[in-house]
């Protein structure tokens, strides 16, 4: 899996759901989100010892919404939907 678009209707992601998922590259959130858990877009890195940002990973998010404030702050590159 490489992709993923979330539903609109989805508005939390629980703690760990793409955890490791180290192929992922595009994930699109909607304005509907209000909550995301901690390291859901985290893998573990073998040469750190530590968890890092899934590389290659770009989050599509809507500006000014709540997934955007939580990429910035978790460090997460994003980009605004079209």
């Amino acid at each position: 899996m490489t992709q993923v678009t979330l539903p609109d209707s989805l508005q939390t992601i629980d703690i760990h759901a793409f955890y490791g998922c180290d192929r992922l590259a595009q994930i699109s959130l909607s304005s509907s989100f209000c909550f995301i858990e901690n390291y859901e877009f985290r893998t573990y890195d073998d040469i750190l010892e530590d968890d890092i940002v899934i590389p290659g990973l770009v989050v599509t998010v809507a500006p000014g919404i709540y997934a955007e404030q939580y990429c910035r702050e978790q460090g997460i590159p994003y980009e605004y939907a079209k």
